[in-house]
């Protein structure tokens, strides 16, 4: 009915529909409680080599990209990180992603964990490492 009063917003319509769903929307949402396990948070081949390696304390996991849940594609996404001596999280980059919007998801993520810091030698140092997030369905 709407299609025949007003042929012109049905098309509107159509294409924001069209555009929402090719979306890859980064999750922000401080609140959101992501009903995943939680993976490991094991970080691989931190360097320098330290007394001990940091610690995962607090944050959350990736958010499945729901396009790619959607197009039922399994992947990954490994990413480089630095742990500061504060044992915050900087300078994430893409290492290997098999799409975009797994790096995406994994970055936002990762961005916002802390952790015990590495520690040399009695003082908390800075180290890069790396971390590998796996997307598959249960």
């Amino acid at each position: 009915m709407l299609s025949k009063n007003y042929p012109a917003l049905s098309v509107v319509l159509s294409a924001l529909v069209v555009s929402l769903a090719a979306c890859e929307v980064v999750p922000r949402n401080k609140g959101y409680k992501n009903k995943q396990d939680l993976p490991s948070r094991q970080l691989e081949n931190c360097q320098p080599a330290t007394d001990t390696q940091p610690v995962f304390l607090s944050g959350k996991s990736p958010i499945y990209p729901a396009q790619r849940l959607m197009a039922r594609q399994q992947g990954e996404s490994i990413v480089s990180l630095v742990v500061d001596v504060h044992g915050r999280v900087k300078n994430v980059e893409d290492v290997k992603s098999t799409h975009p919007a797994f790096f995406n998801h994994t970055a936002a993520a990762v961005d916002e964990w802390t952790f015990k810091p590495a520690y040399h030698q009695g003082k908390a140092v800075e180290v890069q490492c790396k971390f590998r997030m796996g997307y598959s369905f249960r």
